[in-house]
């Protein structure tokens, strides 16, 4: 009887989202020695879109299987070995292995596929489960769901001739981070500073009172929700999240805050784009320090000026520092 294999992570989506490379790196490495499972509540797009044959769990298996843990439990450790039911559960969570490594950084692509060589290498020794595995640096950047259609978008930014358009990661943070952005107000700060230079802007999150300002102040031909404007669903899956992703991918100006859902343009094809000259919009890192920009950037794969970065805190520092730059 084969292994089966259960990755899991209960953080955030960009916690999940730079665990693919690893998980794909496992499957391509080992093919059918293992059965490949996700247990995740979320984002198993970014998982299923590219390995159409791993399954996701999303039922209650600790409890269905009378294994004596609990999830806070199971978050805690790097892996668990279930021996009496052929199962092992890799933590695709890397922050608890940085311990083995001080060149450690959060998000940071190339540092993770090591730490993860780490891990495998301890379940070698402990456990006797051989998994093969390709530390080269060259895999560890994220895989964007490939043949995600866009086409409606794409139509509808040739229909406007006469205006540029920003896509503003309007996403609230998931995690307890500095960010540099307070309240929803410094959002429309920036709304109305791109709006007044003749932009469209569109935004992935509809947030209510973004919804009022829009309505109040009759911007409905300047300010798009993109969710709902293109009838995408906000599921479990977080399809949302890579079609918004691609959508300001193909934008003219992208604005980037510190927040996992924003990290999505860190992924092979977005930088092939670059690298070869087929889409080279403005993508603008904003951060309240550049901790997150830094491990993000910092990467063989990250070509110089892909993204560019502003150190700003606050909607009125975030509009005069863009205002001063050369990036609009």
């Amino acid at each position: 009887m084969s292994i089966k294999i259960i990755f899991y992570n209960f953080f955030n989506i960009g916690d999940t989202y730079f665990a693919q490379p690893f998980v794909k790196n496992i499957i391509d490495n080992n093919g059918d020695k293992f059965e490949y499972y996700i247990l995740s509540n979320f984002n198993f797009y970014i998982y299923t879109s590219i390995l159409p044959d791993i399954k996701i769990i999303q039922n209650d298996i600790l409890n269905d299987l009378n294994i004596n843990l609990s999830y806070n439990d199971l978050a805690d450790l790097n892996y668990y070995h279930s021996k009496q039911h052929g199962i092992l559960f890799i933590n695709t969570w890397s922050v608890p292995l940085g311990y083995y490594s001080p060149d450690y950084g959060s998000c940071e692509p190339v540092s993770q596929i090591k730490l993860f060589k780490i891990l495998l290498n301890i379940i070698s020794g402990s456990e006797k489960i051989h998994i093969k595995y390709n530390d080269d640096p060259l895999l560890a950047i994220p895989i964007f769901p490939p043949n995600l259609d866009i086409e409606d978008f794409l139509n509808f930014k040739n229909s406007i001739i006469d205006k540029k358009m920003v896509f503003i990661n309007n996403y609230p943070p998931g995690g307890s981070q500095l960010f540099p952005i307070h309240n929803v107000l410094d959002f429309i700060k920036i709304i109305d500073y791109f709006i007044k230079k003749n932009y469209v802007v569109l935004l992935p999150y509809c947030d209510e009172i973004i919804k009022k300002y829009k309505e109040e102040n009759n911007l409905n031909n300047c300010l798009y929700f993109v969710t709902e404007m293109f009838n995408i669903n906000i599921d479990a899956s977080c399809y949302n999240v890579y079609f918004c992703a691609k959508v300001a991918h193909y934008s003219d100006i992208v604005l980037y805050f510190d927040t996992g859902k924003n990290f999505t343009y860190v992924n092979k094809e977005f930088l092939d784009d670059y690298r070869y000259n087929v889409i080279r919009n403005n993508k603008i890192h904003i951060g309240a320090n550049d901790g997150y920009y830094k491990n993000l950037t910092n990467s063989i794969h990250i070509p110089d000026g892909y993204v560019k970065f502003i150190q700003a805190n606050g909607g009125d520092d975030i509009v005069e520092k863009l205002e001063k730059s050369n990036y609009i």
